[in-house]
């Protein structure tokens, strides 16, 4: 006789024929449903897997295809205004035409990389709504303010600079320009704020996902074991994808593209995490750097062989300054170092290692030598209180020492006085020592 299993339904096994068939057909009944509900709980749950999957592909692309262009885009933009007003200024101090009129084309230069982000944010705007409606703003400021800065450079050219300054002054250029940086700032932010709040949904998709595989594996261990498997693998790749992307651009935004140092924004948040880091009141000492005789280097050589020597000056900086020591590019022949937790006497000694390097080794290219120089202001950075606030003092404080050791002779290193009386101290870049 057959042996049969004895279920909790039943308290005995059917001992007639047609007993024992109803027993067999309910209970193939009862597997069947069963198989069947399995099945659909599968299918449900890897299912629903599959759209936190996509969720997770459209929070990637709505970062990698539109928040992080826009927010690459709108510093783009931030970059050319502050460049076009750098050169409205320049042009103002600088009495050579020759020096004014390739300072004019630089400015036309900067406007054209200005419209080519704004269009960029524009085509992003298509399908966004708050951007669309940023752009209309960023837009009218845009509009007023280079109206005012083409008659200025205008009156430049041909050597009016009374017309200009009073040009300055009754457009309020400055405050326009304000206007537009705030208003580009903000979009910014926004865009920032997009992102962040995409990792939140990914983070959120992917705790959810987890408790429905770790679900699909209980209920159907031999079912959806391979299938949790191959969705944890997907879910894995995006969310390593998601933050790669992120990473990359975190790190192009704040990268110098040319040198490998930090750029302004990069310097910023460097000096952000730094007054976080900072548990005493200990100065760091902030060196402002300005490049000698540079200019003869892209005048006479080309633009490639300025990048090369550009990118010499960076390798020079790293070789003078320890591994965390912060130093980023912040314009074209321009550049900070941060010496954290460094005392001013010893920022001094750096400044005057780093003048040394510069004017000791002189940049060659096709044969031709070019002697450079290094005018560099040097001043202690306090970050306790209201930071930001004390790092764009310390920063204008460094710039204006940097233009006094230009004003001096060039090629020399000049220090804020002990205790901050404003005295300097200046030395030749020759007597430095390595």
């Amino acid at each position: 006789m057959p042996h049969h299993t004895v279920l909790p339904l039943d308290c005995a096994t059917p001992t007639s024929g047609r007993g024992r068939s109803a027993w067999w057909q309910r209970q193939t009944w009862l597997v069947a449903i069963a198989f069947v509900v399995v099945v659909a709980v599968q299918s449900a749950l890897v299912w629903w897997g599959y759209q936190r999957v996509a969720a997770l592909t459209a929070a990637h692309e709505a970062v990698s295809q539109h928040a992080l262009p826009a927010m690459t885009a709108s510093h783009e933009a931030q970059k050319a205004v502050q460049e076009r007003i750098l050169l409205l200024l320049r042009m103002l101090a600088q009495p050579e035409p020759l020096e004014r009129g390739i300072d004019g084309e630089r400015f036309t230069a900067a406007g054209l990389a200005f419209a080519r982000a704004r269009d960029a944010l524009k085509a992003l705007g298509a399908t966004d709504p708050e951007l669309r409606a940023a752009l209309g703003d960023i837009e009218q400021h845009a509009v007023a303010l280079s109206s005012w800065q083409r008659r200025i450079v205008e009156a430049l050219l041909i050597g009016d600079d009374d017309q200009a300054r009073a040009l300055i002054e009754e457009g309020a250029i400055f405050a326009r320009q304000q206007n537009l940086l705030q208003s580009l700032q903000a979009l910014n932010a926004s865009q920032q704020r997009n992102v962040e709040r995409l990792d939140e949904q990914v983070a959120a998709l992917r705790g959810k996902l987890q408790r429905a595989l770790l679900l699909l594996g209980v209920v159907i261990f031999l079912f959806g074991g391979s299938v949790g498997a191959a969705v944890t693998r997907v879910v894995s790749r995006r969310e390593a994808a998601l933050h790669a992307e992120r990473e990359r651009a975190r790190q192009q935004a704040e990268s110098d593209a040319l040198t490998g140092l930090l750029n302004r924004r990069g310097l910023d948040a460097a000096v952000a995490q730094l007054a976080q880091q900072s548990n005493t009141q200990a100065p760091h000492a902030l060196l402002a750097i300005d490049l000698d005789r540079f200019k003869p280097v892209n005048d006479s050589a080309g633009h490639e062989a300025g990048d090369a020597c550009l990118q010499q000056i960076a390798q020079r900086l790293r070789d003078c300054t320890r591994t965390g020591d912060v130093v980023a590019r912040t314009g074209g022949d321009e550049f900070v170092v941060v010496l954290p937790h460094q005392p001013l006497d010893r920022g001094h000694r750096i400044a005057q290692r780093i003048c040394h390097a510069i004017a000791s080794r002189p940049f060659i290219w096709n044969g031709t030598e070019y002697t450079l120089g290094a005018s560099i202001g040097c001043t202690a950075l306090v970050l306790e209180g209201n930071a930001q606030a004390q790092w764009r003092d310390a920063l204008q404080r460094a710039d204006s020492l940097c233009y006094d050791a230009k004003r001096r002779g060039r090629n020399q290193v000049v220090c804020d006085g002990d205790g901050g009386s404003g005295s300097a101290a200046t030395i030749a870049a020759g007597s430095a020592g390595a």
